[in-house]
């Protein structure tokens, strides 16, 4: 871990126990009044100190995990960047004092800052300083870059051929890592049908216990929900913990800061409370709450609607920026590094989404607006993230006007092989959005079924008969609950359980696809209406077959 033992307990460690404490302190005062016996208040009263001991106990390896995904996440970048500063002509010590100070690879730059004062201050060589920076990386790809690098400087090996070779060895571990998670991903899918089904089974066991004993029915609530709660949050961290981040958008709120630019969402919000607080006063005593949330939160799906389209722009302009990416460095070998020209010709050539920004980035210099400002306006108006880290070290190259067609085919073989994982990744989510969506039928279909036919069970033993002087034998049938209580607890459930595992459902499908935040918005209008629609066909359903 980068931080001492010091540190860990002052700031970490010791926090979260007394946070623990206290809200188990606050829970034991709760619990006292309700008179439970002293296993469950125990149980009950601990388990937030239990919580926050173990994820006190767990931060140095989150930790550890944390540094490791950033590395592996940006190493493939770092060394092509580093590929295009030697094709640009930059040798000797001036690569490694510029992979110490780029800012954008987060724990790589970190790394290569250590070997430096390492070396500086140990009076030691680079290379013995990047093998016992190596020794205590948290990323094995980067272990090995490092371990390489040291072998290469000490055997004056020339750079350019050092990071040509890097090329293959690096992507190819990195393609590797990201095909490993997207098994992972698989993996995930099959866990979470598995973990749903018991769930399941589990709310089906506990309520059947709480009608046929003494059990009180708000513990079964709580249990419940508490059940559903942890796992949800399981596979939650398990799903931020297998699958490595991707972030579509370049900046998902540039922009909104802009006159006019809320309005769309605004409106929609301004709809979406009309409309729910219609519903619920007009229709409080609906059966099917779920429906009311649905159609209250539908005006809010219009202009996420607008943001998928974005979206699917961003992905046409990323598959077309590759090939102009080529056509650039080809054109630049024919007549010469002057861009002007270049984009004059290149303005007519058809480059999907791309070509748009493409005439705008010629105008933009053809107005004698500089270099950088226009590049960076053509990153902003492409809105991708991918084709910003790209052309941040393309347009670094530009300026040093010296090789220029090898390294826009290094940029673009590189980006092509990342952009593959991608798509591989986008149909890997589709399958899971799918298979999110049939759970939650499943999940409220089996829900809904268990519960009106425990009510039905409930409702047969209340209209039973039982003889004078048999009630101690059959003590667990004569204090059973009211029927009418039993439905209204049915209801809490499942409104609860269904809109946990809803919530958790749109976060998984938001982390996996990497999105725009507020598409989240969609998922949940979707899976609130597959939930109020399965309700109330299995509901009707249920009812005239039981009746």
């Amino acid at each position: 871990m980068d931080i001492s033992s010091e540190e860990y307990l002052k700031h970490i460690m010791l926090p979260l126990l007394f946070v623990g404490l206290i809200l188990s302190a606050v829970v034991g005062l709760l619990l006292a009044g309700i008179g439970l016996p002293s296993g469950p208040f125990l149980a009950i009263s601990l388990t937030p100190l239990i919580f926050f001991t173990v994820l006190g106990l767990l931060y140095p390896v989150v930790r550890w995990e944390r540094r490791r995904k950033d590395i592996d996440n940006n190493i493939y970048l770092f060394v092509t960047h580093m590929g295009v500063l030697v094709l640009s002509g930059m040798t000797g010590r001036t690569i490694f004092e510029t992979a110490k100070k780029e800012t954008g690879y987060g724990e790589i730059t970190k790394m290569f800052g250590i070997v430096e004062e390492i070396s500086r201050k140990w009076k030691i060589t680079i290379p013995e300083a990047l093998r016992i920076v190596a020794k205590r990386s948290p990323s094995r790809i980067l272990a090995d870059f490092m371990e390489r690098m040291a072998i290469a400087m000490e055997g004056n090996e020339d750079q350019e051929v050092f990071f040509r070779n890097e090329q293959e060895a690096v992507m190819s571990d990195y393609q590797s890592l990201y095909e490993a998670s997207l098994k992972k991903l698989d993996i995930f899918e099959e866990v979470y049908m598995s973990m749903i089904t018991v769930a399941i089974f589990l709310v089906f066991i506990l309520n059947i216990i709480s009608l046929l004993t003494t059990v009180p029915q708000y513990l079964v609530i709580f249990i419940s929900l508490f059940t559903f709660i942890i796992l949800e949050v399981l596979l939650l961290v398990s799903i931020y913990t297998m699958v490595p981040p991707e972030e579509l958008w370049l900046n998902p709120w540039k922009g909104r800061e802009k006159r006019g630019a809320n309005a769309p969402w605004i409106f929609a919000a301004s709809i979406s409370l009309i409309l729910g607080l219609f519903l619920g006063v007009f229709f409080l005593n609906i059966d099917n709450p779920f429906i009311i949330m649905a159609m209250s939160v539908t005006p809010l799906a219009l202009p996420a609607l607008g943001l998928r389209r974005e979206e699917v722009l961003i992905r046409s302009r990323e598959e077309n920026y590759a090939p102009f990416l080529r056509t650039f460095g080809a054109s630049a070998e024919a007549r010469g590094v002057n861009m002007l020209v270049i984009l004059r010709n290149l303005r007519r050539h058809d480059f999907g989404p791309l070509s748009e920004h493409v005439v705008n980035l010629y105008k933009r210099l053809k107005l004698n607006i500089s270099s950088k400002e226009a590049w960076r306006l053509f990153v902003e108006e492409s809105s991708s993230s991918l084709i910003s880290k790209f052309t941040d070290m393309f347009v670094e190259s530009v300026s040093r006007s010296k090789n220029l067609k090898e390294i826009t085919i290094l940029i673009s073989k590189n980006f092509n092989m990342v952009l593959s994982l991608h798509r591989r990744r986008k149909l890997a989510v589709e399958y899971l959005t799918m298979l999110i969506y049939g759970v939650t039928f499943f999940l409220v279909f089996a829900m809904v079924m268990v519960l009106k036919i425990i009510n039905v069970m409930s409702e047969r033993l209340e209209a039973i008969a039982l003889p004078e002087g048999y009630v101690e034998e059959v003590q667990s049938i004569a204090i059973l609950k009211s029927t009418s209580f039993l439905a209204t607890s049915q209801q809490i459930i499942l409104l609860l359980i269904v809109l946990v595992h809803i919530l958790a459902a749109v976060e998984i499908i938001r982390r996996c696809s990497g999105s725009h935040p507020l598409t989240r918005v969609l998922h949940l209008t979707g899976l609130l209406w597959v939930a109020g629609i399965t309700s109330y066909v299995v509901s009707y359903l249920l009812s005239f077959i039981l009746q």
